[in-house]
């Protein structure tokens, strides 16, 4: 059996290494694995036909430099499938790149793909493909956000895929009703697992009794780093409930030299952990998080770590996102629970003043802190925490149960 993985950034990189993991639990007969991934899809064994990196763009401005790159990644994707002949393909969440490769190997060659065809063959080392559509399943997980913007691309995911893997239990019916499979899951974050506590984290790093450690997570992304870190630094610097802060930073081994440069000069005791056990106790040692909104929020809330929201993007993209959104968070914990439980400051409010004085808010209104704990596991508890099966098993499941069809 031959399954064909593609994951485009950070989170998409854990749920497929998780399924991967599944899949070889639950399948009865050997499967090889072939796609693009990450550091946790690679740590299962499993050998990317590139780097990730390189397709881990947000942001409609952002893209624009890149565009060559990626309709050169198309290619080689589309070229590599045709060429392993798997069984299913299944695309994690990365819409923008995995959606493209969908319609390619649906419905063959279109306008772009000419296009495509054009710029590569000026390349010497390789010939053009012959485009033609793809004969095995498509299966994408995570739903793109329809009840946030742009609806109609529901309709378009019908003619893309043969089902779709959602993570959130309001999804099916925005699918459902074009004709397109759904099974919810619950969210793969839920399988995250923490210490009991902080102690040794603290110890291992010689944190004393009087520093304050604060989590600041600044992206996965590069670009989300260079724009985020300098601002959620400086907000820690302009703390007045802390004395002595210590910044934790989570982020992935393929940044960490580029976050230690960044840091280098700050006057701020700083710590960057770059794997999984350090992150996860992090979040236990911390008192507060500074956060980038996104899947990494969703861990912090499940550590039980109360956090603020800052994020923002290129102006040209705000504008567009700006309008195309429909919705009053950017967060999913306040998205599902129709609340602003975690501060959110977002584009012009995504300064140091405003972040730093709602973590002292935080930090010095335990009411308010605990408040933030509890609703942030409630939205977790709708999200599929304490399910006796767990996501990712119910994913494997379906996706053998598709390929037995």
């Amino acid at each position: 059996m031959k399954i064909y993985i593609i994951a485009g950034e950070a989170s998409g990189d854990i749920y497929g290494a998780k399924l991967i993991e599944q899949l070889k639990t639950a399948s009865s007969q050997p499967i090889e694995f072939y796609g693009i991934g990450g550091e946790k899809m690679s740590g299962t064994g499993f050998k990317s036909l590139f780097d990730m990196s390189e397709i881990s763009i947000m942001g409609f401005a952002e893209i624009l430099p890149h565009l060559g790159n990626i309709l050169d990644r198309i290619y080689d994707t589309i070229a590599d499938i045709y060429e392993k002949q798997p069984d299913i393909v299944i695309t994690i969440d990365s819409p923008g790149f995995t959606t493209r490769i969908a319609k390619r190997l649906r419905f063959g060659e279109d306008g772009l793909e000419k296009t495509l065809k054009k710029i590569l063959s000026k390349k010497k080392e390789r010939e053009p493909i012959v485009f033609q559509p793809f004969n095995g399943k498509l299966v994408h997980y995570v739903a793109p956000t329809v009840w946030a913007y742009k609806p109609k691309r529901a309709e378009k995911f019908a003619k893309l895929f043969d089902h779709l893997l959602v993570i959130l239990p309001f999804e099916p019916p925005y699918f459902e009703e074009v004709g397109l499979p759904c099974t919810y899951i619950g969210h793969p974050i839920v399988e995250t697992k923490f210490p009991p506590n902080g102690d040794a984290f603290k110890q291992k790093y010689a944190i004393a009794e009087n520093e304050t450690v604060i989590s600041v997570m600044p992206g996965s992304r590069k670009g989300e780093v260079h724009r985020l870190l300098p601002v959620f630094m400086e907000a820690v610097r302009l703390l007045a409930r802390v004395e002595n802060p210590v910044m934790v930073i989570p982020t992935i081994p393929s940044l960490k030299e580029e976050v230690e440069h960044m840091v280098a000069s700050s006057k701020i005791k700083a710590i960057i952990v770059d794997n999984d056990e350090d992150k996860y106790a992090s979040y236990k040692a911390a008192s507060v998080a500074i956060v980038k909104s996104g899947t990494g929020s969703l861990e912090v809330a499940l550590a039980g770590c109360p956090m603020v929201i800052g994020y923002k993007v290129n102006y040209i993209s705000y504008r567009i996102i700006k309008s195309l959104v429909k919705i009053k968070y950017a967060n999913l914990i306040n998205l599902i629970l129709d609340e602003e439980i975690i501060p959110e400051f977002l584009q012009n409010f995504c300064t140091p003043y405003l972040i730093s004085q709602s973590v002292d808010k935080i930090l010095d209104d335990y009411k308010l802190k605990d408040l933030q704990i509890v609703r942030g596991l409630e939205a977790l508890k709708i999200m599929g925490l304490g399910e006796p099966e767990n996501p990712s098993r119910k994913a494997a499941d379906t996706i053998l149960a598709i390929l037995r069809q």
